[in-house]
């Protein structure tokens, strides 16, 4: 479907089964889609979206420690 999810991979305390939260808005979507590893869907008042980066992709430790980012 392509919709814009965010996996957050930390541990949850108590987890009931299948925990997932879904955001809900009262106006109709107006449009989603992908542009490279960007996913969004929005509204008229809401834009959501997602990156999807691989921590594989970033080996140069020098990006990291001069605080600056890739993006």
């Amino acid at each position: 479907m392509g919709l814009p999810v965010v996996p957050v991979n930390i541990a949850l305390l108590d987890p009931p089964p299948g925990v997932v939260e879904v955001w809900c808005v009262a106006q109709p979507v107006v449009a989603s889609g992908q542009q490279g590893s960007v996913r969004y869907r929005y509204t008229g008042d809401l834009l959501f979206g997602s990156v999807t980066l691989h921590e594989s992709d970033f080996t140069d430790l020098s990006i990291a420690t001069a605080g600056t980012s890739p993006l």
